[in-house]
């Protein structure tokens, strides 16, 4: 049965439930079906979301017959700064739970300017032909937001803007107001000294942030927003996210607390969060966390505090990161920093905070992604030398390292391993653009072979 009357609302495990009305609650804890049949405009206003047991499931579309109405998921748990200790604003699977969110496609991925706008221009000219591994045919429409990225050396020049008008052949955009920054849209020719030609495309991204699926905060504090993790701890909750927007997310200083994240989920084989925006985070983008073979395809990570695409132990494998653009990383003050390198550390002239990709093993697939204007650096690149997976912590014992297949060496440090795909990457308007130093803590001194032998060079250590 549902218990209804009360401010909380359980469903219970052989029940489904059909989103038909908007609702306002306290906690909804899912055991049996949450689903959205219907396309109509929803608003679930709620403290928290928890998906709970082998048989829970929050569904809003599926890649066959995506969502085609409107429904958001506002997160209202009003937490002081004072009890960051017990965040809220949770959607959050446990013990097996599933969620499973489809929007309408049409809007993900970005395009290129084709002409440069000038600061006071109400109108941007776009490149909106299929960009290969990058996005889908755009089908975007008045009231949508864009973002537009920088595209100098100054990481400050991405701004937002308000589609009023769209040509007929989805060419011209007219915007609700003016641009502040000068946007390039030129792409440059040259002959190189041999004689062959050569092109240098510097034209400032344009991507959509507006989706028909909807998970934010209800306010903007700036330090507590809402948060979706599907956990793992060995009970396999499974997250599927396509074509969702996350808007005032994350809890500014709060470990765990990202916009989304996978949480120990170990192999996780099928899962994905693509084709969704995120932006006005307080605390990163994408978390994969003791997590392998996660899908991250096709996103788009705007004004966010800290790293954005966060690989967080060193440990995580064989995951898909692939298409997604960064814009605007932000370094943390040092009271809300959850590590040095979204801050500052010892020689921050060479090792910038934050960075809109920190990838800390080269055993996954990274390409075809834009870093787009980040106060430190685009990628980073830190790989431990020391094995992550062992612990003093007797608490927490040995983290959730990857089975690898017979022969391979298990808990190798992720310095010591191969890279299994990065390419087709830019970096652009940051700080730095690409670093890739050996180490978490940005050590240039050398490292400590698996042998015994020392490598005055960490940065060949993958040759």
């Amino acid at each position: 049965m549902i218990h209804n009357q009360s401010r909380n609302i359980t469903i219970d495990e052989k029940l489904t439930v059909k989103v038909n009305q908007s609702i306002e609650k306290g906690t909804i804890t899912v055991h049996g079906k949450l689903t959205c049949p219907y396309s109509d405009t929803y608003e679930i206003k709620t403290d928290d979301i928890f998906v709970e047991g082998p048989h829970a499931h929050v569904e809003c579309g599926t890649t066959e017959s995506p969502f085609e109405g409107s429904i958001s998921f506002i997160l209202t748990n009003n937490i002081s700064v004072t009890d960051l200790d017990k965040p809220g604003k949770e959607f959050v699977t446990k013990m097996g739970g599933t969620i499973r969110l489809t929007g309408k496609p049409g809007k993900s991925g970005f395009v290129k300017s084709s002409s440069t706008a000038n600061p006071g221009s109400d109108v941007i000219q776009i490149d909106n032909s299929m960009l290969p591994g990058k996005g889908e045919t755009q089908d975007w429409e008045r009231g949508d937001t864009l973002v537009i990225a920088s595209s100098c050396f100054n990481p400050a020049e991405s701004e937002t803007a308000v589609i009023t008008e769209i040509s007929s052949d989805k060419k011209t955009i007219t915007l609700s107001e003016g641009l502040k920054f000068k946007h390039w849209g030129e792409i440059e020719y040259f002959n190189n000294p041999n004689g062959t030609p050569s092109t240098l495309d510097e034209r400032a991204e344009v991507a959509n942030l507006t989706r028909n699926i909807k998970v934010f905060s209800d306010d903007n504090d700036g330090i507590t927003g809402a948060h979706m993790m599907i956990m793992g701890h060995g009970s396999q909750s499974s997250g599927f996210i396509d074509n969702v927007e996350f808007k005032h997310v994350g809890q500014k200083g709060v470990m765990g607390r990202y916009p989304f994240h996978w949480h120990k989920g170990g192999n996780v084989e099928g899962q994905y969060i693509k084709n969704s925006s995120i932006h006005e985070s307080f605390n990163r983008c994408v978390t994969i966390h003791g997590t392998h073979q996660a899908e991250v395809r096709n996103n788009t990570c705007y004004n966010h505090f800290g790293h954005g695409f966060f690989l967080e132990d060193g440990i995580e494998r064989k995951n898909k990161i692939i298409g997604n653009i960064g814009i605007r990383s932000k370094k943390v003050k040092p009271e809300y920093a959850l590590l040095d390198s979204e801050s500052g550390n010892e020689d921050d002239t060479r090792f910038m905070p934050p960075a809109t990709f920190w990838i800390s093993n080269p055993d996954n697939i990274i390409t075809d992604n834009v870093a787009a204007r980040s106060d430190g650096t685009g990628f980073w690149m830190a790989f431990h030398t020391d094995d992550p997976c062992l612990t003093t912590d007797t608490t927490t014992g040995r983290p959730d390292c990857y089975e690898q297949k017979s022969g391979e060496q298990r808990n190798r440090p992720s310095a010591f391993m191969k890279t299994l795909a990065f390419s087709d990457n830019t970096a652009h308007s940051s700080m730095i653009g690409i670093t890739h130093d050996g180490g978490p803590n940005g050590h240039l001194n050398g490292i400590q072979n698996p042998d015994g032998t020392y490598n005055p060079n960490p940065l060949n250590i993958n040759d």
